[in-house]
């Protein structure tokens, strides 16, 4: 019994234990090609068995030795088992996990000097909404439960306004997006005017349909401003696990096309006010291609992601200082100091980033060379990934990867596109390209405000679906 619990026996145990466990989670993560898994595991068998042998040895200086080794052998493998558990939990949270639902805000108006303070002082009052309003009906049936008011519709959100700046009418329902909208559309307006007497928050439900696993897919990358409503950054990701071909469509903000089952035209930027699922289905009809899976991108998380991996590197072909501020949570670019971007490559961190990435007025190209930019920030942060500052902060960056997005796409699938990433050595070719098309004002946020649209260019759409067509095949 003493000889079995001696103290190379107990060393030789926990090394074996130990080992075994970190191979049993390289299998159970299911990152690692099969030859490269079987490759690993031989040698940290061979090195813990290697260990065992010297320290069963009668020389002092083998048993020292094969202690050394199983010393090491031992934190090492403890170590990488640390990282491959913070890596399985992370997948079994961060894929898959987009939510069904979406809320839409909405809000009670009344001018400024009115006397109305509270829900309760609008009792059996007349509330005005624009009838084309998103979801209204969903917003007077939740008001039917709180109070007792009477109803009035307008087709025309601005006339809607004008009447109340003339006191014809006291009230107006609307929502939150179509409520900072008319502010943004018309400078005569100010929102220091008017009050809000009441919010609330609607539910909807999206439609979230399951795709088949394939050699090449579409996946649709929505990245939505601070406001959690208008979608800002659009792309299609192509993908061919065959040919090894990456395609990157960025398509602008201001796109001007049909919204899934709506038969209304719209912006990319003000549809994401339907939903994530209301893009994707958007420009799968519009472009006739299937999309497979989505990403929504959150802005808060992108900063942190950056600034997490020490800055990323961007470069510009030209000098140029942002029109947006240097701040995350608000449009009034007066209350912070604007970006100046070098001309050549720079360190940027992560507000600067997105800055850049929301800038589209100071710099040639318009939209068009926003959306490069928004490619090259993301093929940066994935550069900056590989590096070894991403291993010495692994867990922090795992948590603001977890804080920057919500997706459809299933863990067997990312996983399967880091196994062939590691057999191919990263051996991606990624291919660029940017619908255009032509600026004009029309209605907006399905309503009867006008804003600047972009009519899509149909040339270089169909050069676009072909272009993705080839990817995929």
């Amino acid at each position: 019994m003493k000889k079995i619990l001696s103290f190379s026996n107990i060393v030789s145990f926990l090394s074996l234990g130990i080992t075994t466990v970190l191979l049993f989670f390289m299998i159970c993560l299911d990152l690692i090609p099969a030859f490269y898994l079987i490759f690993l595991g031989l040698i940290i068998y061979g090195i813990t068995i290697l260990g065992i042998i010297w320290m069963k040895r009668k020389k002092r200086v083998w048993n020292i030795a094969g202690g050394i080794l199983l010393l090491m052998t031992s934190v090492i493998s403890g170590i990488l088992t640390f990282y491959l558990v913070r890596t399985n939990y992370f997948f079994n949270k961060s894929f898959d996990n987009a939510s069904s639902t979406y809320k839409t805000t909405y809000y009670i108006v009344a001018k400024q000097n009115s006397s109305y303070k509270k829900i309760q002082d609008i009792e059996n009052k007349t509330l005005n909404y624009y009838e084309g309003e998103t979801h209204i009906e969903k917003a007077t049936s939740f008001l039917d439960k709180v109070l007792s008011y009477n109803e009035n519709n307008y087709n025309n959100i601005g006339l809607m306004f004008e009447d109340m700046n003339r006191d014809k009418i006291e009230l107006i329902l609307i929502s939150k997006t179509s409520y900072d909208l008319i502010f943004d559309i018309d400078s005569s307006m100010e929102k220091k005017n008017y009050k809000m007497i009441y919010q609330f928050d609607i539910k909807n439900k999206m439609k979230i349909e399951k795709t088949k696993e394939k050699d090449s897919f579409n996946i649709y990358i929505g990245g939505r401003d601070f406001t959690n409503a208008n979608m800002d950054f659009n792309m299609i990701i192509t993908m061919n696990m065959k040919t090894h071909q990456v395609l990157l469509t960025s398509i602008p903000r201001d796109y001007y096309i049909e919204v899934d089952g709506y038969h209304k035209k719209d912006t990319l930027s003000y549809m994401g006010a339907l939903g994530i699922t209301t893009n994707m289905k958007s420009l799968e009809n519009f472009l006739g291609i299937p999309i497979d899976y989505y990403v929504s991108i959150d802005t808060l998380g992108l900063v942190s992601l950056v600034n997490e991996l020490g800055g990323i590197n961007y470069c510009s072909d030209f000098e140029y200082t942002t029109t947006h501020a240097l701040i995350l949570d608000s449009y009034d670019d007066t209350k912070g100091q604007k970006l100046q971007v070098k001309k050549g490559c720079q360190h940027i961190n992560g507000i600067q980033a997105l800055t850049i990435a929301r800038e589209r007025k100071s710099i040639p190209g318009g939209d068009l060379r926003r959306q490069e930019n928004c490619q090259e920030i993301i093929i940066d942060i994935l550069e900056q990934m590989k590096g070894f500052k991403t291993l010495t902060n692994y867990d922090n960056i795992l948590n603001s990867l977890s804080d920057l997005y919500e997706t459809t796409i299933p863990k067997n699938v990312m996983k399967r596109i880091i196994k062939d990433t590691i057999h191919n050595k990263g051996a991606w070719k990624i291919q660029k390209q940017v619908l255009d098309g032509e600026d004009t004002k029309d209605c907006v946020h399905m309503t009867s405000l006008i804003d600047w649209v972009m009519i899509p260019n149909m040339d270089t759409v169909n050069q676009a679906k072909e272009k993705i067509n080839q990817i995929s095949k």
